[in-house]
């Protein structure tokens, strides 16, 4: 999806359902993954559902960083996120979706525990 609006209203049915569908095929901002860019404030309507699905292969790796909406403002929120699953100890961090539009690819929160605990051994193996 590329192109700009001046507002956005998501989902844009009659019964406050429908889904924005957002494609990841790689890195390129635009061209191999999709963007909703709007000039204005875009309201998102509780029954809605972002959709993300990955294309061409793509496998994305932990810390890749996508982008995917820009906006002067939110209004509310999806009701449903819609993200393909992840391998080798990765999840997807959401958080900053309603504030700058992108979604990340990030260690799982236990992954990375047991990875601070192996840091943490070793370093302190090292100091004796």
């Amino acid at each position: 999806m590329t192109g700009h609006l001046p507002d956005a209203r998501l989902p844009t049915s009659h019964n406050g359902t429908g889904t924005l569908q957002i494609e990841l095929g790689g890195l390129a901002r635009g061209t191999e993954y999709d963007v909703l860019a709007a000039s204005g404030v875009v309201t998102m309507q509780g029954g809605s559902t972002l959709g993300v699905t990955l294309i061409n292969g793509y496998v994305p790796q932990g810390g890749e960083m996508f982008d995917i909406m820009d906006f002067a403002g939110v209004s509310g929120g999806f009701g449903t996120l819609s993200l393909p699953v992840l391998g080798g100890g990765l999840s997807w961090d959401t958080s900053d979706l309603y504030a700058g539009g992108t979604i990340v690819v990030a260690p799982e929160p236990a992954s990375a525990a047991v990875l601070l605990a192996g840091v943490a051994c070793a370093f302190l193996r090292r100091r004796r």
